[in-house]
């Protein structure tokens, strides 16, 4: 005789999982999601593609409409090396960081993550003349 695996059907997909394929909820009765893991992750990505805006975008007053007008004049590619973003997370490859100046708050464009983590760097003067005096001395030894 086969063990009988509990199962429950996804509120979205309507398919009989596995207890397994559902996230922990502890306010639901059986401690279960209603919708499995899979759909889950797909409601996840739809709603992070229409309500997308990140934190700089929120300071330089940029919306949605603002971004991906300025993607399609920078043809989807870097303002610096030119080329597209290439960097992932969980979600698939990254969108182009929207660069600002930080003390201004004034939008300066569009850039992969490569691009503005160097010039993160190139901005901290106090780092820069650190790394150039340690190149120098290191160079001189």
């Amino acid at each position: 005789m086969q063990d009988i695996i509990p199962q429950k059907r996804c509120r979205l997909c309507k398919q009989f999982q596995p207890l397994t394929d559902f996230y922990s909820h502890k306010s639901r009765p059986d401690g279960k999601a209603t919708v499995c893991k899979e759909c889950d992750k797909k409601t996840v990505l739809q709603r992070n593609r229409r309500h997308y805006k990140t934190k700089a975008m929120r300071i330089v007053g940029f919306s949605r409409k603002d971004y991906q007008k300025v993607y399609e004049q920078q043809n989807g590619k870097c303002a610096i090396c030119g080329n597209p973003e290439t960097s992932r997370n969980q979600w698939g490859v990254k969108k182009l960081a929207v660069d600002h100046d930080h003390t201004t708050d004034k939008f300066r464009g569009l850039l992969c993550s490569a691009c503005n983590t160097r010039l993160a760097v190139l901005e901290d003067r106090v780092f820069v003349q650190a790394a150039q005096s340690y190149i120098i001395k290191a160079h001189f030894q």
